[in-house]
This record gives structure tokens, C-alpha cells and sequence, in this order.
């Protein structure tokens, strides 16, 4: 009985025997494995992580290109060192420069506004006076920074004195631009180290941003030395007004000084950047020693009366001056570079020792006006030099030479009177080619005796 338990526990134990053998071998074998790696990781250093090739640009076709998948490096054998990125292929595309980091723009011109200029607020400092929409209630005097926000009025009565080194800022207001309206009296005394400034809140201002300064029935003597005005709709505007303006600077306004009714006397300034440097209607002006100078129009006068005297204009797109039934003395100004330098309509007077230069059309156009017109260099005007319709001038000892077309052009039912002038090397028996007559109204040029030398005017 025994024997016969043996023998069926037998096959028994060799199973078992069997499966022990199986479980000793694999753990051998892990056994084996895990001592050989260990021996190879105890002689390699660590590597760091490499960096992700960003996407670069394949500058055929502007698209973007996806990097290179990375290698990853086998259990047997070291990590390859990196290696550099292949040069890009070379293409026969120009060069593309890198793009410009531009700043954000101001809410204003992202609006579609782009107006030129630094859009930049200038009101970066708390003001030592500011204002909405005030009116003054007595004497003020104004230093330092001044803001006004829409408008500030002074009334008949007040007196308000803007001392040196003052700078005024106007923002808008819920009732449109802002400005200073003055019917008391304005007193703005700055002088060459320490200008006044009247401008918009803006680091540089441009045409249109604040209304301007109005002097509005004020017969007080207002007076503005040494101060500049810019960006307005109005620099400043005269109605029925007086004013005395001296070393005062206009720039980059619809139009610069603006006169109606008024009594103007300017001395030493400048006005230019502007659509219109200076228009005055029915008004009494005197300038002297003033610069008009690239503006789209110089001056435009109608009416009234106008004294030019050591005064340039210069570099205006169309006209310099234009006027219209104005009473006119100009001496010793020059009118040089300008589209036309002077046009005068139903206007008398005198122009005297004055020079009409360069001018891209006429030199000097009247038309139905009563003028002498005596010591002037009009000449190498790439138009003609002088240009008569109607009325009753009378010319002499002027230069009348080395324009591009003609001298002089005349159109008028009456002789002209032109003796005494220069037409330059001219033969006598050759200055009718200089001149042009029009229309056929029967008129003619009456240019004998011309001068034999050049008149020395001294300018």
C-alpha cells in the first residue's frame, strides 16, 4: 500500500521540481540582466533633455515647416552629441529684413485717424491751473502748465496775463474743441529763453486739434510777444478786435492768423505749416520784418488795408499774397519760390524795391488794379515775370528780365506806361520779343526809353 502511494506522488513531485526549476532560471536571468545594466549606467553621464527645434519658415512658399523628429538613442550604445541644424537652402528670393517691433498705437489712430506727428499725450504732469469749460471772474494771471479742458472765456472787464515760460494745453470737451475766447483783454509776455506755448494735449500737435485763440470785440491792448501757436483751426482770430503781435511763431494750423474787422500790428514773427498762413477781411494790417513761408496759401486779404514791409514770403504752394479790393504799400519784402509771388485784384497803392523771384508761375499778376509800380527785381520767374489786365499802373525802374516766358504779358484797352526799366542784355530793337500783348483790346506797351544798366536797388 505504501509502495503504491509512492508512485502516484512521484510524477507529482517532478512537476513541482519542474516549475521551481523554471522560476530559478528567470530570476537568473533578471538577476543577469539587471547587474549588466547597472554596469553600463554606472559609466554614463547624465545627458540633459534636448531642446525642441522650434518650426522655422520656408521662405519658398511662406509656410511653416515642422522640426526634425529627434533620434532617440538606443539602450547599448551613447547618446550622439547634438547636432547643428543644416544651413537653410539658399534661394534666389531677396533677402527679407527682420520684422520691425512697432510701438502700440494710440487709441486715436487706431480709430483710422492717422494724423501726422507724436500722438503722445503731453499732459504727463499734474497742471498748476486747469479748467472745463470756465469763465474768469476776475484778473488771473497763468504760469507754469495750463490745461483747459473745452473752454476758457474771458469777459469784458478781465485781464488775463500768461507769464514766461508758460505752456497751455487744450483737450476737447463734450461741446468740441477747446480754445480761449477773449473779450477783455489778453496780455502774453514771453520772451527768447522762455517762450510761451499754446498748443493741443498732444507732444506735437496738428492742424484742427484745438479751436484757437479768439479776441472777440476787445479794443484793449492786447498784446503777444514771444509765443508760438500750433495745431489749431485758428491760430488766432481778430474779430472786431485790436492786437499787437511781436516774435510770435504759427505752425501746422488750418490757417495761422485770421483777421476780420480788425487792427493788426505784426512784428518779427512767422507763420507757416498751414493750409493758410494769414486771411484778413476788411481789416488794417501792418507787417513787418514777418516770414510767410510754406503754406499751401500765403495771405489772402479782401478788403481793408495791408503795410508789407522787410516782410518774405516764401515757398507757398500757390499764391504768396492774394488780395481784392485792398489798399496796398509793400516795400523792400521779397516774394521768392512761391506757385505765383503776388496777385492783386481791384487793388491800388505802391510796390516798391521788391523782389519777385523764382516763382513757378507769375511773378507779379494784376488785374483791373491802380499801382506804382517802381524798383523791383522781377525776374527768372519760370512763368512770366509780370502779368497786367486792365487797369492803370504804371511801371519804372524795375528789372524786367530772364524770365521763362515773357517779361511782361499786358491785356488792356488803355497804353501801358513802362518806360525806364531794365530788360536785361536785351537789344533795344529786340525788348518787344520780351513782351506780349493779349486779347486785342487795342492797348499797347509804351517801354521806350529803357534803362541802359541795371538799377542798384541795395536789397
Amino acid at each position: 500500500m505504501r509502495q503504491k502511494e509512492m508512485a502516484e506522488a512521484l510524477p507529482r513531485k517532478v512537476t513541482m521540481t519542474k516549475c521551481w526549476l523554471k522560476r530559478f532560471l528567470v530570476a537568473c536571468t533578471a538577476l543577469s540582466l539587471t547587474a549588466c545594466s547597472l554596469d553600463f549606467l554606472s559609466g554614463v553621464r547624465p545627458q540633459p533633455a534636448p531642446v525642441p527645434a522650434k518650426a522655422t519658415v520656408d521662405p519658398a512658399n511662406d509656410r511653416a515647416v515642422a522640426p526634425a523628429a529627434q533620434a532617440v538613442p538606443s539602450a547599448v550604445s551613447l547618446p550622439a552629441a547634438p547636432v547643428p541644424p543644416p544651413p537653410a537652402p539658399a534661394t534666389d528670393a531677396a533677402p527679407v529684413a527682420p520684422p520691425v517691433q512697432l510701438a502700440p498705437l494710440p487709441a486715436r489712430e487706431q480709430s483710422g485717424i492717422a494724423p501726422a506727428g507724436d500722438r503722445t499725450s503731453a499732459l504727463v504732469e499734474k497742471p498748476d491751473f486747469s479748467y472745463h469749460n470756465a469763465t474768469l471772474a476776475e484778473d488771473t494771471v497763468w504760469r507754469g502748465l495750463v490745461q483747459v479742458e473745452g473752454w476758457v472765456t474771458v469777459p469784458p472787464q478781465v485781464t488775463l496775463r500768461v507769464e514766461a515760460g508758460t505752456t497751455v494745453r487744450f483737450v476737447s470737451a463734450e461741446g468740441g474743441k477747446g480754445g480761449l475766447l477773449v473779450q477783455g483783454r489778453l496780455v502774453a509776455a514771453g520772451n527768447s529763453d522762455q517762450p510761451i506755448l499754446f498748443a493741443s494735449a498732444f507732444r506735437n500737435s496738428a492742424a484742427g486739434d484745438w479751436q484757437g485763440i479768439v479776441l472777440l470785440a476787445s479794443d484793449k491792448k492786447n498784446v503777444m510777444e514771444e509765443c508760438r501757436i500750433e495745431g489749431a483751426v485758428n491760430g488766432l482770430q481778430a474779430l472786431f478786435a485790436q492786437v499787437t503781435l511781436h516774435s510770435l511763431t504759427l505752425a501746422s494750423c488750418e490757417t495761422g492768423l485770421s483777421f476780420r474787422d480788425a487792427f493788426a500790428g505784426i512784428a518779427g514773427s512767422g507763420v507757416s505749416g498751414c493750409s493758410v498762413g494769414v486771411r484778413a477781411v476788411e481789416s488794417e494790417l501792418e507787417l513787418r520784418d514777418t516770414s510767410i513761408s510754406s503754406n499751401r496759401q500765403g495771405m489772402v486779404v479782401s478788403g481793408g488795408s495791408l503795410y508789407l514791409a522787410s516782410a518774405t514770403l516764401y515757398g507757398n504752394d500757390k499764391t504768396a499774397l492774394t488780395a481784392d479790393n485792398t489798399r496796398l504799400q509793400a516795400s523792400g519784402s521779397s516774394f521768392t519760390v512761391n506757385g505765383t509771388g503776388m496777385r492783386l485784384n481791384g487793388c491800388d497803392g505802391a510796390i516798391s524795391y521788391c523782389r519777385f523771384l523764382n516763382n513757378r508761375e507769375a511773378g507779379l499778376h494784376l488785374v483791373g488794379s491802380r499801382l506804382r509800380v517802381n524798383g523791383n527785381d522781377i525776374s527768372q520767374n519760370s512763368g512770366v515775370g509780370l502779368r497786367i489786365v486792365e487797369g492803370g499802373n504804371v511801371l519804372w525802374g524795375n528789372v524786367l528780365a530772364a524770365n521763362n516766358s515773357h517779361d511782361l504779358e499786358y491785356e488792356g484797352a488803355a497804353d501801358l506806361f513802362a518806360m525806364g526799366n531794365w530788360w536785361g542784355e536785351t537789344e533795344p530793337s529786340r525788348i518787344p520779343e520780351r513782351i506780349r500783348i493779349l486779347g486785342g483790346a487795342g492797348g499797347g506797351v509804351l517801354y521806350q526809353p529803357p534803362l541802359t544798366l541795371r538799377p542798384q536797388f541795395g536789397f
